[in-house]
């Protein structure tokens, strides 16, 4: 049987103007003078990659990071149009950049719009200095401010807001703060992440920041809490664990890979999935630019997944979502059949306890059963 023909990209933009202390991505530092070199690079695995699967009309393009604002306007034209050659869209395609609040002036804003992108995300993380320099950030409060004006008088409506909590000595109302700044602006989409500490980051090697973040556990609950419950009050959809948005502005990549369809990633450290087989590329940029010149792929894995992985995938996906896991599909296609006997008591315990609602034939996590989903999939996995 054929894998069904994939309909959304992910382009990875490595560069940033500075490196955070917190982050674990493919990033490195920028150098325009790359830029070129590599758009092209992304362009040919792109063209390459088209070649040799299945496809369909683009219905999702997504343009991450790293800080993808590092590219110029003319840049970012140039890479549109790349794709485009390669890739027929959609009419309603959804367009995605990310961008970083220093980079958002009002001739960029405009040409961005003109380009065809038609969704922006903006790195804000938070509208308070304090946090922003302990973050490493490039923006101070004034950017925000001054860019989020131009972003609404160049005329864009769709757009997202990142912001994070957990920080080391934020407060409930520090984060509330947040919050409601980030309404005024009126945007259409929300994502909160909590502060998470990888190994090999200046914030996870540090005892200091390490030791604030773990006596902040049971506040961050409160954060996330009391932030769920506030937007869904004010008419929010809250419709997967890190995600909220105004009716009919969910970020259609995010949907996409949620529900199980497959994607194509280009770029460094990018990762593809096609219905059977999951890969990845390499991170460091030159390896990728070589092997690409020499006709080859840039991969760092490549696995087939097995029924079993592919099963506990689909209830990682379905529970980390709003509207919850289905079981008819859940048993039909992948559980065994005495999966609901040897699960049913830790489900209702699980009720019990608040973790999650039984709604017909659907298991729905409560909010706080979303803080803990991790935990509780790895426990209903096969």
């Amino acid at each position: 049987m054929s894998n069904p023909a994939i309909s959304a990209l992910y382009v990875h933009i490595p560069f940033c103007h500075r490196i955070c202390p917190f982050c674990s991505f493919a990033v490195r530092k920028n150098r325009p003078s790359v830029h070129r070199e590599y758009l092209e690079a992304v362009l040919l695995e792109t063209r390459r990659r088209v070649e040799g699967i299945t496809i369909s009309d683009l219905e999702s393009l997504y343009i991450g990071g790293g800080t993808p604002s590092v590219l110029s306007s003319t840049e970012i034209i140039f890479l549109m149009q790349g794709i485009r050659q390669s890739w027929p869209h959609s009419k309603d395609c959804q367009i995605s950049l990310e961008c970083n609040p220093e980079d958002v002036q009002s001739n960029y804003l405009g040409a961005l719009l003109s380009s065809g992108v038609n969704r922006l995300s903006i790195g804000v993380q938070s509208f308070q200095q304090e946090f922003l320099k302990n973050l490493g950030r490039n923006h101070t409060v004034e950017h925000l401010r001054k860019n989020l004006i131009a972003l609404k008088d160049v005329g864009w409506i769709n757009f997202n807001v990142d912001l994070m909590f957990g920080l080391p000595n934020q407060t409930l109302e520090q984060f509330q703060f947040d919050v409601k700044k980030a309404l005024e602006w009126d945007p259409t989409h929300l994502s909160f992440y909590a502060l998470e500490l990888a190994e090999q980051t200046p914030f996870g090697k540090s005892e200091r920041i390490q030791k604030s973040w773990q006596d902040s556990h049971e506040i961050t609950t409160d954060m996330y809490l009391w932030a769920t419950e506030y937007l869904v009050n004010n008419g929010w959809k809250h419709y997967e664990v890190s995600n909220f948005a105004k009716p009919n502005f969910q970020g259609r990549m995010n949907q996409m890979v949620w529900n199980g369809s497959g994607y194509l990633g280009v770029g460094v450290g990018a990762h593809s999935y096609d219905g059977k087989s999951r890969w990845g590329n390499l991170r460091p940029l030159h390896r990728y630019l070589e092997l690409l010149e020499e006709n080859c792929w840039p991969i760092a894995f490549t696995e087939t997944l097995t029924q079993t992985e592919k099963a506990n995938e689909f209830l990682m996906l379905q529970l980390r979502q709003t509207k919850g896991l289905s079981l008819k599909k859940w048993e039909d296609d992948f559980a065994p059949k005495n999966w609901m006997d040897n699960h049913f008591d830790v489900l209702r315990a699980w009720q019990k306890e608040g973790l999650l609602n039984w709604i017909g034939n659907r298991i729905v996590l409560t909010k706080k059963g979303l803080l803990v989903a991790d935990a509780l999939t790895a426990e209903l996995s096969l």
